[in-house]
């Protein structure tokens, strides 16, 4: 009897053994999985604010490149009507 109760003993430490060092593989996994989680998450949000910036960079090159158009719009209106002026002073003069 002595000697099965030692050999139960050996396979319960045995297993418990086995059990320890898979849970501590287990734990090393998760918190590897944690920490490139949290790396993953951390990479997103700054892609996120990188991607928020060029965004406001272009909307803001996209509003000064509409106003200047608008005023190289304005400027060209007023230089044909001051040839078409021209135009008709010449013409005036000629005639």
């Amino acid at each position: 009897m002595n000697r099965s109760l030692q050999l139960t003993e050996e396979y319960l430490s045995d297993r418990d053994q086995t059990t320890s060092n898979q849970l501590r593989v287990l734990t090393e996994k998760l918190r590897a999985s944690d920490s490139e989680a949290i790396r993953f998450r951390t990479d997103l949000q700054t892609e996120k604010e990188k991607s928020f910036q060029r965004h406001q960079d272009l909307e803001s090159e996209r509003i000064s490149l509409r106003t200047e158009n608008a005023i190289l719009q304005e400027k060209m209106s007023q230089a044909r009507f001051e040839l078409d002026d021209l135009k008709l002073r010449v013409n005036a003069e000629a005639t």
